[in-house]
């Protein structure tokens, strides 16, 4: 089995604000062809520290995948640390330095001279063209005890690298994976359900299908399966049998989240929704927008903050904001309602709470405590949550709680 290693390089890696994601997804990438790594470190923008781990990963590793380090900027070591490492010179390459203009003048810019640095390609080195980005990755093949050792460099910027892995690496890659059993996945998306309740839950199951391999990936909004086998048959009847059995808890399989669910299942009846936030902020109308098609349902929001907003552009009388304070049930029902019958949307959402830090003097609701509230054009309903964490967790926690509450109101209402 091939050795296969992957470096990233950026000294923002080694601290708490960044996180290296591209080694998982290379990870999954590999995987599918039947490989695996069996090595990965994170090293700091220090050429020493960079030299050092690439001749480390030359005698130890047979396939090396690095990612950072080829921008134009002073903290960009990874060309340079090729050259000493390997003891190869850099040699201007014109044809890379004019693919890099072009793709300025091609979005009205002016090439700085820094840019330039990377048409800087090691000697006997191939250039990977970056179709989405400057940075032109490098394909490097070295010997080591009459050994063949390859090596990609590739964009750190996650869509630069993938463009460049689906182009240049994963064809180069398939050739040492030749006559290996490729591996299937199938991607369960589930929401409204704690990760260690379904971990309970699924315990049955996955002994049951033991075969598989098994892997569950949680975030604030949601919790995802990721089940893989050799056999697309075996997976087939895995997964008719997983998705009966997570019923109203699966949002679906696959590339899909959330909010692309509840939009293509509205999008499918033709109905439409409108949003009425107050403690989210439009955090809500924020996620579905990010989905492409978003406005053949979403008819618009109301992003009601204060007492004199909700009065002003709900008409939420005074009266009930004085006996139910601007975080309780009545004025999420109240919001839902008034933007519904503003818009004249199918359905209307309202959300109000405290998402704290600190306690709301004019609210009768403790940290993390709200209600969400959801109107169609004969009922309503709301329901009040409870929530833990930072502002932020809560206000994306309940977002993600506001729309998996339509999303299985819908369903259980026209089963």
């Amino acid at each position: 089995m091939k050795a296969i290693e992957f470096i990233a390089i950026g000294s923002e890696l080694l601290n708490h604000r960044r996180q290296d994601s591209n080694s998982t997804w290379v990870a999954e990438k590999l995987r599918i062809l039947g490989l695996s790594l069996t090595r990965k470190s994170i090293v700091g923008d220090v050429q020493e520290e960079i030299v050092r781990v690439l001749r480390e990963s030359r005698d130890r590793s047979d396939i090396v995948i690095v990612c950072g380090g080829l921008g134009p900027t002073f903290d960009d070591l990874t060309r340079e640390a090729i050259a000493e490492a390997f003891e190869v010179p850099l040699e201007y390459q014109a044809s890379i330095a004019q693919e890099i203009s072009q793709f300025f003048r091609s979005r009205g810019r002016e090439i700085s001279p820094s840019n330039l640095r990377q048409a800087y390609l090691p000697k006997g080195a191939i250039a990977l063209s970056n179709s989405v980005g400057t940075a032109p990755g490098i394909f490097l093949t070295l010997r080591k005890n009459e050994e063949k050792k390859l090596f990609f460099f590739l964009p750190g910027v996650p869509k630069e690298l993938h463009s460049i892995w689906d182009t240049f690496v994963q064809p180069e890659l398939e050739i040492p994976s030749a006559g290996l059993k490729k591996v299937h996945t199938r991607r369960f998306v589930t929401t409204g359900v704690p990760e260690s309740t379904l971990n309970d839950r699924t315990e049955p199951f996955r002994a049951k299908y033991a075969e598989a391999e098994w892997t569950v990936l949680a975030n604030l909004s949601q919790v995802e399966f990721l089940v893989s086998h050799v056999s697309n048959e075996y997976l087939d009847t895995l997964s008719n049998e997983f998705v009966r059995f997570l019923s109203d808890d699966l949002v679906g399989l696959g590339e899909i989240s959330l909010e692309s669910a509840l939009l293509s299942l509205l999008r499918d009846r033709s109905e439409t929704l409108s949003l009425a936030e107050s403690m989210t902020g439009g955090l809500i109308a924020s996620r579905l927008c990010s989905i492409p098609g978003a406005s053949s349902v979403l008819v618009g929001g109301v992003v009601a903050y204060s007492p004199r907003f909700k009065k002003d552009l709900l008409d939420i009388s005074e009266e009930i904001l004085h006996l139910n304070g601007p975080t309780g049930e009545a004025i999420a029902r109240e919001l839902a309602e008034s933007l519904r019958v503003k818009s004249g949307s199918t359905y209307s959402i309202g959300i109000t709470g405290n998402a704290g830090p600190e306690l709301d003097p004019y609210s009768k609701e403790s940290l993390g405590e709200g209600y969400i509230a959801i109107t169609g054009k004969s009922w309503s309903i709301a329901k009040k949550f409870h929530l833990h964490g930072s502002r932020l967790d809560i206000q994306i926690r309940s977002s993600a709680l506001a729309l998996d509450f339509l999303r299985r109101e819908i369903l259980n209402r026209n089963p």
